[in-house]
C-alpha cells in the first residue's frame, strides 16, 4: 500500500538563457515580501532544489517546499501531513499569492506525494 509522505513539490518554467522575464517572479522571493504560497494553512518559509549543477533556484528548477513545521520546536520541514482538506484524506489546499503588483508566477507543475 501507498503511503502519504506529505511532500509538495513545484516546478517553474526554464527559461532561455536562464533569465526570467521581468513581469514573473520566483520561488526565489518566497519568505520575502512578494511570494506566499501556503499548503493546509502551513505557510511555505523556502524551497530545497532538486536540481545538481549550477542552476539557480527559481529558474527552471523542480523544489520542495519547507515550512517551519516542528509543532514543539519550529524546526524547518518537507512534510506538510496526509491531506485531509474538507474531510477527503489525500487532498491539499495550496494557495498563491503573488504580492509585488504586475508580477506574476509562472510554474509548470505541482507534485503531491
Amino acid at each position: 500500500r501507498y503511503k502519504r509522505r506529505g511532500l509538495v513539490i513545484m516546478c517553474e518554467r526554464m527559461y532561455k538563457g536562464m533569465v526570467m522575464p521581468p513581469q514573473f517572479i520566483g520561488f526565489n522571493q518566497l519568505g520575502g515580501p512578494n511570494l506566499t504560497i501556503v499548503v493546509d494553512d502551513q505557510e511555505v518559509t523556502g524551497i530545497r532544489s532538486l536540481q545538481k549543477g549550477n542552476l539557480q533556484p527559481g529558474l527552471g528548477d523542480c523544489a520542495v517546499l519547507v515550512h517551519r513545521g516542528g509543532e514543539h520546536d519550529g524546526t524547518i520541514s518537507t512534510n506538510f501531513g496526509t491531506g485531509m482538506k474538507n474531510g477527503r484524506q489525500g487532498q491539499y489546499e495550496i494557495r498563491f499569492r503573488v504580492n509585488e503588483v504586475g508580477k506574476m508566477l509562472d510554474f509548470t507543475s505541482v507534485i503531491v506525494i
